[in-house]
């Protein structure tokens, strides 16, 4: 399966444990970082939510991004 920054393969072993194994499409950005540390945050906070939904999730990622990069430049590239 790919995956935006790595590919897996999913496999099961004879024991029946659930195993993946990935390889790098590309290499690790300050972005991808970025990135992944307010998906977590974001998920954080609604995972405890009585009806937590992925618009939820991404509704509060973007109000982090908002509130944590207010100060910052309009125009921000990811290249």
């Amino acid at each position: 399966m790919r995956h935006e920054t790595v590919e897996s393969i999913y496999v099961t072993d004879p024991n029946g444990y659930l195993m993946e194994i990935t390889r790098p499409l590309r290499a690790i950005t300050v972005e991808d970082d970025i990135d992944a540390n307010v998906s977590v945050d974001a998920l954080m906070d609604v995972a405890g939510d009585e009806d937590p939904t992925l618009e939820k999730f991404f509704a509060r990622k973007a109000a982090l991004i908002a509130e944590r990069y207010a100060g910052e430049a309009e125009l921000v590239t990811f290249a």
